[in-house]
């Protein structure tokens, strides 16, 4: 499953296209009205017309294959409309229904055109890596905004300040305890803003605390690599002199050099050497410009898609002449398609503990990427008072708590929150906005009085067996409670409005296959088989994350 680049505009708005008309033809069907009627969500809507339209599909080849099957096409629509809607997938994850055995599944980024200060060419505007990469590695949480970077869209200078530097080693206090740096050995050096203002006279640069966040700083000359941490960087002065302090990075010994290289945002005003000053090379009249300056930085639309193939999925079932018999006669049950909504059921039902697996152990579905971990792994303890590393698992001592137990299960919210909350740091799309969990944890949850429960036992289409919403936790989490769950942990994840805006793809191909009813000769014993085909594919593990909790 290679990740293509080509036509990939094209594809993406056949694919749009495709699922509208079908949409459209389901929606001006009386039958398709009858079986779209009550699904208000937009995308979920066309994803059903597409799975009816499918499932019409394979009813019709299965009609002229195997012949009169007239009660099977009476049942099997309205199936695919009482489970399909009832899938945990469609609460979790992204849905992109299939209208063939293979199909794309497409990631959305934005890239930088031009180098310009410290963001590069072709890196994602959002932050490293970027498109399928992300998939394999997860996000960096650099590159891009992060760290208060904001200068790619304002005119940028070069100046180089002649001085000597020698870098000194930096507390972690010095840099604000950084919770990034550490453990990491950081050097500073300080420059006399009297070195690099050569060029300043007219008062073009900046120099002031603001202006100081927009600074690149390059150390030339020194023994290694040595990278600014820009987000550091301090303006202060000393004396008679005021001072820059550059924060550098470097597995040396000592960062030292001779010279500071600087881009620095400037006024439209500031001449180059040849005298020419910097301005907007839009003209009123539109007009065509030959090489303007300063040339307009530009950002490139990058859409990247991968192929998925559908796989089978396949049950059977056996009963007995006399109990479709007994079945017939005390209740009135058809004793046939009672087994046909059983296997359904139970299909549908083990898709949803796949999904559920995938993303809670991070499986490598397509064998193709390398990706090892959530946007964040935390730990909590359930015993009262005692305060765990929440990245590590580790018992924190010289701690104590006052509190009652049921104040002591509201610090769950405290990690689950974290974990939320680098969710929207790698992906940059939002908190985390659903919970899946075990029984037991359930019960610790139901004691903070911070979860509501909303569960509507009227639901026509609610499933029997399975994954249930339990409620909504402190406003903002749809808690969903599994019984086979592993029973200290909790799932944590995001998934938003857009089918961009998810981590894992479910993609649907034929909702149900059914066999024709076959009876045994021996015995007259009926078996009837069942089968659905459908793909998925992990498009980044940043979305989601777990908690595991620790004396359970």
């Amino acid at each position: 499953m290679e990740d293509n680049k080509m036509d990939n505009k094209a594809a993406l708005s056949n694919e749009s296209a495709k699922r509208k008309l079908i949409l459209k033809e389901w929606q001006e069907n009386p039958v398709g009205r009858v079986l779209l009627e009550g699904i208000e969500d937009d995308t979920m809507r066309t994803n059903l017309a597409v799975l009816l339209e499918n499932q019409r599909q394979e009813l019709l080849r299965e009609s002229t294959a195997l012949g009169d099957i007239k009660g099977w096409q009476n049942v099997a629509l309205p199936i695919v409309r009482r489970f399909f809607p009832e899938q945990i997938a469609n609460k979790l994850v992204g849905v992109q229904p299939l209208t063939l055995p293979s199909g794309l599944v497409f990631y959305l980024d934005f890239k930088y055109n031009t180098s310009r200060g410290t963001f590069n060419s072709s890196e994602s505007v959002y932050g490293n890596p970027k498109g399928a990469s992300l998939a394999d590695s997860g996000a960096y949480a650099t590159g891009g905004l992060y760290d208060l970077k904001n200068a790619y869209s304002k005119y940028i200078a070069a100046e180089t300040g002649s001085t000597c530097i020698t870098g000194t080693t930096a507390t972690w206090k010095d840099v604000s305890f950084d919770p990034a740096l550490e453990g990491v050995t950081v050097k500073y050096v300080d420059v006399k803003v009297a070195d690099i203002s050569t060029a300043n006279k007219r008062g073009d640069f900046d120099f002031s605390p603001n202006g100081v966040k927009q600074i690149k700083a390059i150390i030339t000359g020194a023994s290694g690599t040595a990278e600014a941490l820009r987000l550091h960087t301090k303006y202060f002065v000393s004396g008679s002199n005021a001072y820059l302090r550059f924060f550098v990075a470097s597995s040396d010994t000592f960062a030292s050099g001779s010279h500071v290289e600087l881009e620095i945002p400037c006024k439209a005003t500031t001449a180059y050497s040849n005298g020419v000053n910097l301005t907007d090379p839009w003209q009123s009249s539109f007009s065509p410009i030959e090489n303007p300056e300063p040339v307009i930085p530009e950002i490139d639309l990058d859409i990247t898609s991968r192929t998925i193939v559908s796989e089978p999925r396949k049950l059977k079932a056996k009963w007995t002449p006399e109990v479709a018999q007994d079945l017939s006669a005390y209740h009135n049950i058809d004793g046939e398609v009672m087994v046909t909504k059983i296997l359904s059921e139970y299909v549908s039902y083990e898709i949803d503990r796949e999904i559920i697996g995938d993303l809670l152990f991070v499986r490598n579905v397509d064998s193709t990427s390398s990706y090892t971990s959530h946007a964040a792994d935390f730990y909590w303890s359930r015993k009262v008072g005692e305060y765990l590393n929440m990245g590590t698992g580790d018992t924190l001592t010289g701690t104590s708590w006052f509190g009652t137990r049921s104040e002591w299960y509201q610090t769950l919210m405290e990690t689950i929150n974290a974990v939320s909350n680098m969710i929207f740091k790698k992906t940059l799309r939002g908190t985390a906005n659903w919970i899946v969990t075990s029984t037991e944890v359930a019960t610790i949850l139901e004691s903070t009085a911070l979860l509501r429960c909303d569960v509507d036992p009227s639901s026509t289409y609610r499933k029997r067996i399975g994954i249930e919403k339990f409620g909504t936790l402190a406003g903002k989490y749809e808690v969903y409670v599994d019984p086979y769950f592993p029973s200290n942990k909790l799932l944590i994840g995001y998934n938003g409005p857009d089918f961009f805006d998810t981590g894992y793809v479910y993609a649907p191909y034929v909702p149900l296959i059914m066999t024709p009813t076959i009876f045994a000769p021996e015995d007259f014993t009926p078996r009837k088989g069942i089968m659905t085909r459908y793909a998925r594919t992990f498009i980044r593990p940043d979305f989601y994350g777990t908690v595991t909790i620790k004396q359970l």
